[in-house]
């Protein structure tokens, strides 16, 4: 199991003899990544400003990959792998967070987290919501997470530090899949 977008990458290997029931089934790292936390001036967001908002990813070419909005926040992670414009240099990624920064600061005040990783954990989690999640919460403590959401009922995701990914991706799978005769492929 790896991720689509890097197929080379490492990821989870489950043997053909794995076992069907068990609840976590691969664990995935994706590199490139960036939060984007936007706060806005006003008390209230309105939807003109959203949409102004997603017209300038949209323009800029963004891959985005979850966006939280709240009454005057929004959470925005944003996939530097798939290509788009952030594909570059540090140089291109520099200007990028300038011309963000200068467009998005119209509407709200723009913090950027870089140099981050998606550390994504894929199973059958819809009985076993609660527990899983404990067991996640449990094991990322010390790690320093930006952002944990639930996609659906068979991914949770973990953004963290780059350094920190691998490390929380080895603890992740020793902790769920060591036991199933699963193989870790992480470096």
């Amino acid at each position: 199991l790896g991720s689509s977008f890097t197929p080379k990458a490492g990821g989870t290997l489950i043997h053909e003899k794995g076992k069907n029931s068990q609840i976590v089934q691969g664990v995935v790292v994706r590199d490139n990544q960036k939060v984007l936390r936007l706060r806005a001036f006003s008390s209230e967001c309105t939807e003109r400003n959203f949409y102004r908002i997603f017209s300038i990813f949209k323009e800029l070419g963004l891959d985005l990959d979850m966006v939280k909005i709240s009454r005057n926040k929004a959470e925005v992670i944003v996939d530097e792998s798939r290509g788009g414009t952030l594909r570059g240099s540090c140089e291109e990624s520099i200007l990028l967070n300038q011309q963000l920064k200068s467009r998005l600061s119209e509407f709200y005040h723009v913090e950027i987290d870089e140099d981050l990783s998606l550390v994504s954990i894929v199973g059958r989690f819809k009985d076993n919501e609660v527990h899983i999640l404990r067991r996640v919460l449990d094991i990322v403590c010390d790690a320093s997470v930006k952002v944990i959401y639930q996609e659906d009922v068979r991914c949770i995701s973990i953004v963290v530090p780059a350094d920190d990914a691998y490390m929380l991706a080895n603890e992740i799978h020793r902790q769920f899949l060591s036991e199933s005769g699963s193989i870790a492929t992480f470096n």
